[in-house]
């Protein structure tokens, strides 16, 4: 018996689709949470707009096996889908990515003769974290020139260096996660409710379903 038989392949669609769904999401994320601040989809374990794009492409899949007799989307790329777009959001959230950047210069820039961050813990800010140029910093609060090589090529450091630091520890909490997975799904049979309702969105079935 061939063993490839029992395995999953995910359509290159559901990648492409999952990929161009990102951008979308976190723009709409910092719209609701940094600049009219409201909704706030990422301070609650059920993100909200991830919901919404999995109904979304759910009602879409409905409309083709209608009309067309085939679905666009498997159910385990929903799940997928959903994935990705939640780890995403969760990135890019309130209390990460939108926290993070304005960091790297926040001591420096909101420096003053009066609070003493100079000689408070400027030494104990490395220079690869953080951004310590005034002028850098200027058209990055201010407005101007933020995009230019001068500035990126200051920037890059400790993007880059951020960049690498976040992506281990999110492998870590995989790894962890894989090592937890079989004894709270398996033996414990955890029900994990915060997924219930995505994973029942998942089915073809939900929106027939009157309970």
């Amino acid at each position: 018996m061939n063993k490839n038989n029992n395995k999953t392949y995910v359509s290159i669609h559901t990648i492409l689709i999952a990929t161009a769904l990102i951008p979308i999401n976190i723009y709409w994320n910092v719209q609701m949470e940094l600049v009219r601040y409201s909704g706030l989809p990422t301070t609650i374990s059920l993100f909200f707009n991830v919901v919404f794009n999995l109904l979304i492409l759910s009602l879409l899949n409905i409309g083709i096996k209608r009309f067309l007799d085939r679905t666009l989307f498997k159910r385990g790329e929903l799940s997928i889908i959903y994935i990705v777009l939640s780890i995403a959001s969760g990135i890019g959230g309130h209390s990460m990515m939108q926290i993070l950047p304005p960091m790297l210069g926040h001591p420096f820039w909101f420096a003053t003769e009066e609070n003493d961050w100079k000689n408070l813990f400027w030494k104990h800010i490395p220079s690869w974290l953080s951004v310590n140029d005034k002028s850098v910093l200027k058209g990055y609060y201010e407005g101007g020139p933020l995009y230019n090589i001068q500035h990126l090529k200051v920037w890059i450091i400790p993007i880059a260096t951020w960049s690498v630091f976040i992506f281990v520890v999110l492998l870590i909490m995989l790894c962890i996660n894989i090592i937890i997975r079989r004894q709270w799904v398996e033996n414990e049979k955890l029900s994990y409710p915060i997924i219930q309702l995505p994973l029942e969105m998942t089915s073809p079935n939900f929106f027939s379903n009157r309970m």
